[in-house]
């Protein structure tokens, strides 16, 4: 068991800034996360036998955003708690486009899929479940 105190808390300031992107999309304002589970790197905890790489309750404030990015190795999925959130994304086939999650809604990010996310007027949180694809 571990207590809630003891997990990670972590703030990005912006998540993933990409400065060569468009607008919002480059990443703006603060990203708090707390780290449920963390098997990345070297804070990997070891706890984990599985692809599982990370559980993130996260928050953005409004308007704050997560800078365009992609993941090679490792699939998203962001479940949407409070708030909204605009979620851009570009697929292996250069194919472009957005969409707009409330709360309860789920989308799910292939690995290789480049992707953005905004935070609507009241903000967001949302839990992201990150799992690495074997080789």
């Amino acid at each position: 068991m571990t207590r809630a105190q003891d997990l990670p808390h972590v703030c990005y300031r912006p998540a993933h800034g990409n400065p060569a992107a468009d607008g919002w999309q480059q990443g703006r304002g603060e990203n708090p996360c707390i780290w449920v589970a963390c098997e990345q790197g070297l804070a990997a905890e070891g706890c984990l036998r599985s692809t599982l790489d990370g559980v993130i309750d996260s928050r953005l404030p409004p308007g704050a955003s997560i800078g365009w990015h992609r993941h090679t190795d490792s699939e998203e999925i962001y479940y949407l708690l409070e708030g909204s959130l605009t979620v851009s994304v570009q697929d292996a086939g250069g194919q472009l486009a957005s969409f707009r999650l409330q709360p309860g809604d789920r989308h799910l990010l292939s690995p290789g899929m480049a992707h953005a996310a905004l935070a609507g007027d009241e903000g967001a949180r949302f839990i992201a479940v990150l799992a690495r694809v074997p080789a």
